[in-house]
C-alpha cells in the first residue's frame, strides 16, 4: 500500500471515530471491539469506503493512539456515546492534566459551578499535554485551557485511556484552574 496523504488519514480517522464511538448499529462486544469486516461494511454503507490496509494503518498510527487493534478486532480507546469499554486501568497521572473548552462554557463551569461534565460522552477527557488539549478544545470555538493539579487530592479517580489521555467521570469546579496564556509560552 502506498503512503496515505494527511487528508485521507484524517477522513478515515474521523470516520473510524464516528463508527466505533457513536454508531449504535455497528456490532460490538461489551468491551467495544468490532470485527474489522463489520467496520469496513459500515464505512462503505455511509459513503466512506476504506480498505482494511488503510483502516489498520490509521488505527495503528503511533502518533494518534485513539484506537486499538487485536487480531481482526478494532475499538476506540475512549470517547464513546454508545457502549464504552470499561477496562481502562485506574492510575495516577504524572503531573498536571489539561482540558480545553470553548470560552462560552466558562459560565456554566465556574459561575454555575457545574465543573466539567462528560456531556454526551461517558467520561471527561483530559490529557497530560496542554497543546493536545487546545487542539481538541478549539473545535467548538475559541478555547480556554483548564488544568487539574493532583486529581487524587480532589477525590477524582483517573482511568488511563492510552497515549496522553485520561478519563474522569466529572471534574468539580474546585479542582479546576484556568491556565494563563503566558504560562504556555514560558520555558519550563
Amino acid at each position: 500500500m502506498r503512503e496515505l496523504n494527511l487528508g485521507r488519514k484524517r477522513r478515515i480517522s474521523k470516520a473510524l471515530a464516528y463508527q466505533l464511538r457513536h454508531n449504535p448499529h455497528l456490532p460490538t462486544n461489551p468491551q467495544g471491539w468490532a470485527r474489522l469486516d463489520d467496520l469496513l461494511s459500515a464505512l462503505s454503507e455511509t459513503g466512506q469506503p476504506a480498505s482494511s490496509a488503510e483502516v489498520l494503518a490509521v488505527a495503528q498510527a503511533l502518533d494518534e493512539p485513539r484506537f486499538e487493534v487485536w487480531d481482526d478486532l478494532i475499538r476506540a480507546r475512549y470517547g464513546h456515546t454508545t457502549t464504552a469499554p470499561d477496562d481502562h486501568a485506574v492510575g495516577t497521572p504524572d503531573g498536571v492534566l489539561y482540558h480545553a473548552t470553548a470560552s462560552v462554557n466558562l459560565r456554566d463551569i465556574f459561575q454555575l459551578r457545574q465543573g466539567l461534565r462528560p456531556m454526551a460522552r461517558k467520561a471527561v477527557h483530559l490529557t497530560t499535554h496542554p497543546r493536545t488539549a487546545l487542539l481538541a478544545g478549539r473545535r467548538h470555538g475559541p478555547a480556554v485551557l483548564l488544568s487539574v493539579h493532583d486529581p487524587a487530592a480532589h477525590g477524582l479517580e483517573c482511568r488511563y485511556a492510552g497515549g496522553t489521555t485520561w478519563l474522569i467521570d466529572a471534574v468539580p469546579t474546585g479542582a479546576l484552574a484556568v491556565v494563563p496564556l503566558h504560562q504556555l509560552f514560558s520555558a519550563h
